[in-house]
């Protein structure tokens, strides 16, 4: 959509989350700029119900 539709996107970004955060000039049309493609990405997620059971840890390679 954006590449479709320049004119009405910008890019906000905000550096330094862990400290003091900072919100960088914004974007202009950031479809317009030289992305670098991502191909594999991993999500990790923890449930509510996990935090109220004790953790185990596990040795690599080992299951269950």
């Amino acid at each position: 959509m954006a590449e479709d539709r320049r004119d009405c996107y910008w890019l906000y970004v905000v550096t330094n989350c862990a400290g003091e955060p900072k919100l960088e000039d914004p974007i202009f049309d950031p479809a317009g700029q030289p992305w670098n493609e991502v191909r594999k990405v991993q999500h990790y997620y923890l449930t509510v119900d996990a935090l109220t059971q004790p953790l185990k840890l596990h040795e690599r390679g080992e299951e269950g």
